[in-house]
């Protein structure tokens, strides 16, 4: 009789471990997935009320359009504001490309702070601070994208390949050169495709946001179904869908070309 080798041994041991960690989970939030194929009368309701989608909601509200393009502005400004943050932040919290160990560890540990924090927790600071508006959405994923990328940049830059730099230092290069044309011409590329990336999500964020006070698609949204139009929500969603997969077409294409 063939014994399961230690490496199988060891992955059934993890699937098995996953698996009761989830069925305990799922146990104590009192999700009952079976359930829901029992639940056919409450899916049909939800149905009825969101099908067809209205769509002629696109040309009678006005605003719309507008909404949409602050929804756009929010998340360009955002990620525009944190990746311009989150890039010397990267350089600063690189091993190679600060000998400061002290420095290195106070930004990797306000990077990681900022990441701790909810981007809704601090949506209603500011909220609190500056009022509803589209203001504190923007700080708000600004924020955000400066504590995720400016990890992520500081990661990217420690990846690259030391001999550039080093054949600088050779010639007399001075630190600052070294980073400049050794270090960040190859870690370009990641930091090109990682701006985009952030572009992608702050979109996504920036609609959700938006229903908690921020303005934009996210608020004409909220607007709808509190007003109990949900054919008209199901047509927004359809809005916000298309606006997500359009920017996304645009995010791959540009990444498959650098």
């Amino acid at each position: 009789m063939m014994w399961p080798s230690q490496n199988a041994r060891r992955m059934w041991a993890t699937v098995a471990t996953f698996a009761a960690f989830l069925g305990g989970f799922l146990a104590y939030l009192n999700v009952e997935p079976v359930a829901v194929l029992f639940q056919g009368q409450h899916l049909q309701n939800l149905f009825r009320d969101v099908f067809p989608p209205r769509l002629a909601v696109l040309w009678e509200r006005s605003g719309l359009w507008w909404s949409v393009v602050e929804t756009l502005a929010m998340a360009f400004a955002g990620t525009t504001l944190g990746l311009a943050f989150a890039l010397p932040a990267g350089l600063a919290g690189a091993a190679n490309t600060t000998p400061h160990g002290g420095l290195r560890a106070a930004v990797r540990f306000q990077l990681s702070l900022e990441r701790a924090l909810s981007s809704f927790f601090i949506l209603m600071v500011l909220l609190i601070a500056f009022g509803l508006g589209p203001f504190a959405a923007t700080v708000t994923l600004a924020l955000g994208t400066l504590g995720g990328f400016g990890k992520l940049f500081a990661e990217s830059l420690e990846r690259v390949e030391a001999a550039p730099a080093e054949a600088l230092a050779a010639l007399g290069a001075s630190r600052s050169q070294q980073i400049c044309f050794a270090v960040l011409p190859q870690a370009a590329p990641a930091l090109i495709t990682g701006s985009l990336y952030a572009f992608d999500i702050n979109l996504r964020a920036a609609i959700a946001l938006g229903i908690f006070g921020a303005g934009g698609l996210g608020a004409e949204l909220l607007l709808a179904y509190n007003t109990l139009r949900y054919h008209d929500v199901l047509a927004l969603a359809l809005v916000s869908l298309v606006l997500v997969t359009a920017v996304e077409r645009v995010s791959d294409f540009l990444r498959q070309r650098i």
